[in-house]
C-alpha cells in the first residue's frame, strides 16, 4: 500500500544498496553498488536490523517459525508451543503478548533474572502457561523446513536440553546499521541519527525519519511520513 501510495504521488523506487553519501557543492552525491544520484536534500529511513542468535539453523529456519517480531508474528502461533530468548523491556512486551496466543512460551535469557519488574512478572505468570529459563540460550534451532525444536544450553552447569517448539521469537534488540554515515551526520552511542523535531540532522539538507532516529518511540510507520 505505502509503495503504491508513493508511485501514485510520483516517487521512483530503486532498489539497490547505498555504500556513500557526500556532498559536492550545493548537491548531495549519493553512491550506491550500480549507480550515482544526486540530490538538493536526503532523507533516511534506513531503519534496524534485528540482533541474531548467530546459531546453527538461525539462518535456515528464519522465516520459517524464526521470528525478529513479536507484535508482528504472534498470532500465527495462536495455541502452539513456542519460545523467546531476550532479556529487558523489549522482551517483556513479547512475552506479554504471546502469554495470551501461545499455549505456552519458554522465555530463555543468559542472566539470572529476566530484568523486569516485580509486578509485571507476576503478571507474566499468572496464567501458568509461561515457563521461565534463566541462565539459558538457545544454541541451536532444528527443524526440516519449519522449525521443531531448540537445544537450550544452562550457563552455569553447561548441560543441554532439547524443547520442542513450532517458534522461536528473538528479542534481542536491533542494530542500526550507520557505520556508513560516521563523518556525515552526528550519531548516538547506539549508532543511531540524533534529529530534531523536525527530522533534521546535524548536517543541513539530511534529514532522517523511523526507527533508525534517535526518537523515544519506535514503530514501523513512523518512517512514512
Amino acid at each position: 500500500k505505502v509503495e503504491e501510495q508513493a508511485r501514485a504521488f510520483g516517487a521512483e523506487i530503486i532498489y539497490d544498496e547505498v555504500t556513500s553519501i557526500t556532498r559536492s557543492g550545493e548537491v548531495f552525491v549519493v553512491k550506491t553498488s550500480s549507480n550515482v544520484f544526486y540530490a538538493e536534500a536526503v532523507i533516511l529511513a534506513v531503519g534496524k536490523k534485528p540482533r541474531k542468535m548467530k546459531v546453527p539453523g538461525e539462518e535456515e529456519l528464519k522465516s520459517r517459525g524464526i521470528s525478529y517480531c513479536t507484535i508482528c508474528d504472534a498470532p500465527l502461533f495462536k495455541n502452539k508451543v513456542v519460545a523467546l530468548t531476550g532479556i529487558g523491556p523489549q522482551a517483556e512486551e513479547g512475552v506479554l503478548i504471546l502469554k495470551d496466543v501461545a499455549k505456552r512460551v519458554y522465555w530463555i535469557y543468559p542472566s539470572r533474572n529476566p530484568g523486569v519488574k516485580k509486578e509485571t512478572l507476576n503478571l507474566i505468570l499468572e496464567k501458568n502457561n509461561v515457563i521461565l529459563k534463566p541462565n539459558s540460550k538457545i544454541v541451536r534451532v532444528l527443524g526440516d523446513g519449519r522449525v521443531e525444536g531448540i537445544i537450550v544450553r544452562n550457563l552455569v552447569d553447561g548441560s543441554e536440553e532439547t524443547l520442542t517448539v513450532s517458534g522461536v521469537f528473538v528479542e534481542l534488540g536491533y542494530i542500526a546499521d550507520t557505520g556508513f554515515l560516521k563523518g556525515l551526520v552526528k550519531l548516538n552511542r547506539k549508532g543511531e541519527i540524533v534529529v530534531d523535531k523536525y527530522g533534521r540532522t546535524s548536517h543541513p539538507g539530511i534529514f532522517a525519519a523511523g526507527d533508525v532516529t534517535d526518537i523515544r518511540f519506535k514503530q514501523a510507520v513512523i518512517s512514512a511520513g
